[in-house]
C-alpha cells in the first residue's frame, strides 16, 4: 500500500538580462514548495524526491523581456502525511 509523503523544496530564482551570464538581482528570490507524492516507504519517497523537485525547474521570459531561471536549491525535508484520500 502506498502512503502520501510531502517533499519540502527550496528553489532559487534569478533574473538575467538577455545575453548576460550574471544575474541582475543582487539578492536571489526564494520559493518554498511542497510536493505531495505517493510512495511505498520513506526510502521510496526519498528516491523519487529529486526527480519530482527537478521537474518543477523552469526558465522563461518575464514581461520586461528578462530571463527568469527557477532552479532547485535543496530538498529541505521529506515527511509522511495523513492520507485523506483513502
Amino acid at each position: 500500500m502506498k502512503n502520501m509523503y510531502a517533499i519540502k523544496c527550496l528553489y532559487q530564482i534569478n533574473i538575467y538580462n538577455e545575453n548576460e551570464y550574471k544575474p541582475i538581482n543582487s539578492i536571489p528570490i526564494w520559493e518554498e514548495r511542497i510536493i505531495l507524492s505517493k510512495a511505498s516507504s520513506m526510502d521510496d519517497a526519498d528516491a523519487k524526491s529529486e526527480k519530482y523537485a527537478k521537474d518543477y525547474e523552469m526558465e522563461y521570459y518575464n514581461t520586461e523581456n528578462q530571463i527568469v531561471k527557477l532552479r532547485l536549491y535543496t530538498i529541505l525535508d521529506i515527511f509522511a502525511t495523513l492520507s485523506i484520500f483513502a
